[in-house]
């Protein structure tokens, strides 16, 4: 059985007094330190909070920019396409005036050497004509004028072989 003599009520008072002492001293301080320790716990999850929302940030910004730097390189690359392509214009622009000229100055020089040879071709058939007309003069007795008319003639298109053979 149980017995309630004077030693068991100092035991239950010196358990409550040592509970009490306990909680004031030993239990506070470790409430205090574990409150502190969470607190920091907090702290630092806000912080990342933070940093992660700053990251989140900086990465939409970069986005951004990134963005934007493309967009100059297509409009700096369309431009210089665009340049290439008017000064490209302009060069077979250039070119083909020149080509043109070129072509112009060729057929005014063939002209000018086809008029000099129809005037010298003229020059030597009047020659011809002149020697024709000379010796129709000395041999006129002598001579019928179908063989001298075929003579002549003939030494015209000797000529015009000469001629054709010279410019070939």
């Amino acid at each position: 059985m149980l017995r309630f003599d004077i030693n068991l009520l100092f035991t239950v008072i010196n358990l409550l007094i040592l509970f009490v002492l306990l909680k004031k001293f030993l239990f506070g301080r470790v409430h205090k330190i574990l409150e502190e320790r969470q607190a920091e716990i907090d702290a630092s999850f806000e912080k990342a909070e933070l940093a992660n929302k700053e990251a989140e940030q900086n990465l939409t910004e970069a986005k951004e920019e990134a963005k934007q730097q493309r967009e100059l390189r297509d409009k700096a690359i369309a431009d210089a396409k665009k340049e290439a392509s008017e000064a490209y214009d302009k060069i077979v622009a250039d070119a083909n005036v020149k080509a043109d000229e070129i072509v112009e100055k060729a057929g005014i020089k063939a002209e000018q050497e086809a008029q000099d040879r129809i005037q010298e071709a003229q020059a030597q058939i009047a020659d011809l004509v002149y020697e024709a007309v000379e010796k129709l003069e000395g041999a006129q007795g002598n001579v019928s004028d179908g063989k001298l008319f075929d003579s002549f003639l003939g030494a015209v298109a000797d000529e015009k072989k000469a001629e054709d053979s010279a410019n070939e």
